[in-house]
């Protein structure tokens, strides 16, 4: 390779880190959040996102039923699948993340949802974790 390559490279890769950058530092959603717990596409479980939230849900289910406690409130929802779910999620204001699951990989464990980067915590066992706006879903 020829120095003039190597430079062009070098120019096509920085200018690309500058604007992936700008992209997520400029990124601002409104302040009209919610948070939508999914399992396969049904909503079980939606609050808005304010300052002071501090929320643990707890998604558990036995015997083809999907229980969602938040404190002291429990919803059961009916499901087809015979597996044993158990997922805690931890929804704050700055920070929403899964703290426990039983799925197979736990790469839910290491994904994070921020309003800098709103990507949605989705697991194997059907679960999934969203922002929402009142306009659109934020989903890639």
């Amino acid at each position: 390779m020829k120095k003039v390559d190597i430079l062009i490279i070098l120019i096509v890769f920085a200018f690309s880190a500058i604007l992936y950058t700008f992209y997520f530092s400029n990124l601002s959603l409104s302040n009209d959040l919610l948070v939508e717990i999914t399992y396969r596409n049904t909503v079980v479980y939606s609050t808005e996102l304010k300052e002071d939230t501090d929320i643990i849900v707890e998604i558990t289910s036995t015997d083809q039923v999907l229980s969602i406690k938040v404190g002291d409130a429990v919803t059961h929802f009916p499901i087809a699948s015979e597996a044993e779910i158990l997922n805690t999620v931890h929804i704050t204001n700055d920070l929403i993340e899964m703290d426990e699951a039983n799925c197979k990989n736990k790469y839910c464990l290491l994904m994070k949802l921020k309003r800098s980067y709103p990507q949605p915590i989705v697991c194997t066992n059907g679960i999934m974790v969203r922002l929402v706006t009142n306009e659109i879903i934020i989903e890639v």
